[in-house]
C-alpha cells in the first residue's frame, strides 16, 4: 500500500488497483501513516522510497529503532506462510461472512448486533483455533483465511456452519454465516497474499446464500483426491469475471461429513489429512463490495420436487416494476398473501438508500396480476404513514407482514423498536390507508378499548377470519392480539411472559415466546406459530391452546409420523389449503413441512440445504391449490402444484 502512495496513485486509483473499494483504501492509507507517525501522504510516500526490497519483510511495517528504521521482518506463522507460497505456490483461500447483519442491527439496535458478532466471532475463532491457525485481523463480520491444503479448508467450513445451525437452535437470533472457497497460485505482496484465486474466493462467499458452502471446480478438483462430499453444480455471474462461473454448493448437513477431521483431534489421522498451518488474514475489502449476481442454469441432482420460480431474479435488490415479475429482484420477502381475485401479494424488504448513503431496510409491498407483471402498491417510502392518505406512499419499516380479508383489503404489520412503528394499518382497494391499531411508540396496553388507543410492540404476522377479526401476533409481548369488527382489541392469547408452560389451559393464561404468525384453519380454529418455542399452537372454539406441532426441541426429524413428536427449528410461515391440510414454513431447516389430515408431518419442499430453499419465512395457497413459498434467503418465490 506505501508503494503504491509512493507511485504517486490516488485513493481512487489504489482502489481500482486491488479491486477494493475507495474507502476501504483510504482507510489502509490512513492506518499506514497512523502507524509510522507521519502527517501526510508525502511523508509515507518518502519513507517507502527508502526502504529495501520486499524481500527482507514488508513494505508498510513499523520502522525496526533497532535496525535503523528499516522496516521489521515479519515472524511466526505469517512469515512463515508467506516465503512459504514461493516454494509451494498454491493455496486455499476461504472468505466467510455473516448475512443479514444491517438489518438486525436495524431491527435490535447496537447492543443485540455488539453481542451477534461476538458470538459469531468466537464460533469462527474456535474453529480456526482448532486447525492451527493465527488470527492477524478481522475486518467487521469478514473473515478471510488461507488453508495448505483444499480439505482442511472444507472441513473448517463446514464445522462453522454446523456451529452456526446450532446457534440457530439454541437462540432467538441464528447465525446465518455464508462462505467461498477457492484455490490458486497467490502472490505474496505486503504482507498479504493477493491475486485472483483471493478475489474469487471473496466473490463465492459473496454469492453463497445464509448456510450456504460455495467451492470452485478447482477446490472440487483437488478434494478428488481424497473423497468428494456431495455437492450441487452452480453456475455464476461473478463481478469481475467476463465469464459464466462453475461453482459447486457442498451439502455440509450429509452423513458422509458428518466427522469433520479436524474435529477430532484425539484421533490418529492418516498422513495426507495431517493438519498444516492456516493462517488468517486482513480481507481485502468488505464482501459487500464484492457483489455477485447469480443465476442458476441447472442443478445436480435435481430437487425432489417440482419446484418453480414464479417472482425474483434470485438476486437482492429493487427492480422490475411494470414488468414480468420473473424479471423482478426482490429483497428478502417475508409474506405472502392472496386476494380473492387470485393475485399474489408479497411483502418485500427491500433495502433503499437512506441518509449518509447507508442502505436501509424497509417494506415494499408488491402485487402480481394475471399478466404475470409486478407492481408495487404499498411502501414507496415517500412519506410517513401518519403523514399520507395512500398506502402507496407510506414508509414501511422492515419485517411488515400482511393478510388479505375477504372484501380484498389488506392488512400490514409496521413494527420496529419501541419508539419506532408500532401498529397495524388497512388498505383499501382503492389504495387508501388507514391505521387500525397502535401507534408509532410500542409498549402493551388497550385491552378492552379501542385499538386505536392500544399499544403494540413488534406486531408481526396477521390473519383475518370469516367473521372480520384481525388476529395479530403481537411478538415483542409474546401474545396475540384480536382487533374485532367493532375495533376493540382484546388478547386472546399468551400472558406476556416469555415461555412454553400452558397445555390445554385457557389461551390467554398460556406462555408464549416471540410468535411470529398465525393463520386460521378452515373450521375458524387459531393456529400460532409459537416460533422461539420450535412449535405450533392451536386455540379451539373453546379458548383452549394445545401444542400440535413440534415437542418443543429445536432439529429436524419425525418425518412419516405424529406432528406432535417431530421436531421443527423457528417455524415461521403457516397456510391451509381447502382440505385442512396445514403447511410449515420450518425456516432454520431449510424446509417446507405438512401436517396431513392424519396429523402425520412429512417435508413438502427443500433438503435441508439452501441451494434449493434458504430461509423460507412464508407460505401461502392459492384457490387453485397451489403453494407458494417465500424462498427468503434465494429472494424469489416458488410455487409448488397442488397435489
Amino acid at each position: 500500500m506505501a508503494t503504491l502512495v509512493a507511485e504517486g496513485l490516488t485513493n481512487r486509483e489504489i482502489a481500482a488497483r486491488l479491486l477494493i473499494s475507495e474507502r476501504t483504501a483510504e482507510g489502509h492509507v490512513e492506518q499506514i501513516r497512523n502507524k509510522l507517525g507521519f502527517h501526510n501522504r508525502a511523508e509515507v510516500a518518502a519513507w517507502a522510497a527508502r526502504q529495501p526490497s520486499r524481500s527482507g519483510g514488508f513494505v508498510g511495517a513499523r520502522p525496526d529503532p533497532e535496525s535503523g528504521g528499516a522496516p521489521a521482518k515479519p515472524a511466526g506463522p505469517l512469515s512463515t506462510e508467506l516465503r512459504r507460497a514461493r516454494s509451494e505456490p498454491t493455496r486455499t483461500f476461504l472468505f466467510a461472512d455473516l448475512r443479514g447483519y444491517t438489518a438486525f442491527v436495524e431491527r435490535h439496535g447496537d447492543a443485540a448486533a455488539a453481542e451477534l458478532i461476538a458470538k459469531y466471532r468466537r464460533l469462527v475463532r474456535e474453529h480456526i483455533s482448532r486447525a492451527a491457525g493465527g488470527e492477524i485481523k478481522t475486518e467487521g463480520d469478514s473473515f478471510y483465511v488461507v488453508f495448505s491444503s483444499a480439505r482442511q479448508a472444507l472441513e473448517c467450513a463446514v464445522a462453522i456452519l454446523r456451529g452456526a445451525a446450532g446457534s440457530a437452535a439454541q437462540d432467538a437470533d441464528p447465525l446465518r454465516v455464508g462462505i467461498g472457497i477457492h484455490a490458486g497460485e497467490p502472490v505474496a505482496q505486503e504482507g498479504q497474499f493477493v491475486g485472483s484465486a483471493v478475489n474469487v474466493a471473496a466473490r463465492l462467499a459473496q454469492a453463497a446464500s445464509a448456510g450456504e458452502l460455495l467451492v470452485s471446480d478447482v477446490v472440487r478438483g483437488l478434494l478428488r483426491t481424497t473423497s468428494t462430499p456431495p455437492m450441487q453444480e452452480r453456475i455464476l455471474t461473478l463481478k469481475g469475471i467476463a465469464q459464466p462461473f462453475r461453482a459447486f454448493a457442498v451439502r455440509w448437513t450429509d452423513e458422509s461429513l458428518a466427522r469433520p477431521q479436524s474435529e477430532v483431534a484425539a484421533r490418529v489421522r492418516p498422513r495426507w489429512a495431517q493438519p498444516r498451518p492456516i493462517i488468517l488474514l486482513a480481507a481485502l475489502a468488505a464482501a459487500s463490495l464484492l457483489g455477485a449476481t447469480i443465476t442458476i442454469i441447472r442443478t445436480a441432482p435435481a430437487p425432489p420436487v417440482p419446484l418453480v420460480t414464479v417472482v425474483g431474479l434470485g438476486t437482492p435488490g429493487f427492480s422490475g416494476d411494470g414488468g414480468p415479475a420473473l424479471a423482478a429482484q426482490l429483497d428478502e420477502p417475508t409474506s405472502l398473501a392472496f386476494d380473492t381475485m387470485g393475485r399474489l401479494y408479497v411483502a418485500d424488504s427491500t433495502h433503499r438508500l437512506g441518509t449518509g448513503g447507508v442502505r436501509e431496510p424497509h417494506t415494499r409491498v408488491r402485487r402480481i396480476g394475471a399478466n404475470g407483471n409486478i407492481e408495487t402498491i404499498a411502501g414507496d417510502g415517500t412519506s410517513s404513514v401518519f403523514g399520507t392518505d395512500f398506502a402507496r406512499a407510506a414508509d414501511l419499516f422492515s419485517e411488515s407482514y400482511i393478510a388479505i380479508d375477504a372484501h380484498d383489503r389488506l392488512f400490514i404489520s409496521n413494527g420496529l423498536e419501541l419508539t419506532a412503528g408500532n401498529f397495524v394499518i388497512s388498505v383499501d382497494p382503492n389504495g387508501k390507508l388507514e391505521v387500525v391499531a397502535g401507534s408509532d411508540r410500542g409498549g402493551y396496553s388497550g385491552d378492552g378499548g379501542p385499538a386505536l388507543q392500544a399499544r403494540l410492540y413488534r406486531p408481526r404476522g396477521l390473519a383475518v377470519d370469516s367473521l372480520g377479526n384481525v388476529y395479530v401476533a403481537d411478538s415483542g409481548n409474546n401474545v396475540v392480539r384480536q382487533i374485532g369488527p367493532n375495533g376493540t382489541i382484546t388478547t386472546v392469547a399468551g400472558n406476556g411472559q416469555r415461555g412454553s408452560a400452558g397445555e390445554h389451559v385457557p389461551a390467554a393464561s398460556a406462555e408464549l415466546y416471540a410468535p411470529v404468525v398465525v393463520a386460521v384453519s378452515p373450521d375458524g380454529s387459531l393456529y400460532i406459530a409459537d416460533t422461539n418455542n420450535h412449535s405450533v399452537r392451536k386455540i379451539d372454539h373453546a379458548g383452549q391452546i394445545v401444542t400440535v406441532v413440534g415437542n418443543g426441541t429445536p432439529g429436524f426429524s419425525g418425518d412419516g409420523g405424529a406432528a406432535t413428536s417431530a421436531q421443527l427449528n423457528l417455524p415461521s410461515g403457516l397456510a391451509f389449503d381447502r382440505r385442512g391440510r396445514l403447511y410449515i414454513a420450518d425456516t432454520a431447516n431449510n424446509r417446507v413441512r405438512l401436517v396431513g389430515l392424519d396429523g402425520n408431518i412429512t417435508t413438502v419442499a427443500g433438503d435441508g440445504t439452501p441451494g434449493v430453499l434458504s430461509g423460507p419465512s412464508a407460505v401461502a395457497v392459492s384457490g387453485e391449490g397451489a403453494l407458494y413459498i417465500a424462498d427468503r434467503g434465494n429472494h424469489r418465490i416458488l410455487k409448488l402444484p397442488s397435489g
